[in-house]
């Protein structure tokens, strides 16, 4: 993800409109948002917060399941522009 970040801290120019020539549906490069896992967690911004802060002790007892916490925290990496 870090590989299609650009100067303004954006990610543009992954997705495609008729990027599937044939099905004339839109396609993702790079990074495949439309396979992001969803998000359940009801605790989402306090295990985003451990994991940014490096605390990952805390976060081995807090949640059960450290793979499907961390790839719940995907889909929080893309924050919107504000004001869009």
């Amino acid at each position: 993800m870090k590989n299609v970040v650009c100067k303004s801290s954006r990610t543009r120019g992954i997705s495609r409109l008729y990027g599937a020539n044939r099905t004339s549906r839109f396609s993702v490069r790079i990074v495949q948002l439309q396979n992001l896992p969803p998000n359940h967690m009801s605790d989402l911004a306090d295990a985003r917060s451990l994991v940014k802060c490096g605390n990952y002790d805390a976060l081995s007892i807090l949640y059960d399941n450290i793979s499907d916490t961390l790839s719940q925290l995907i889909r929080t990496a893309f924050i919107p522009q504000l004001g869009t």
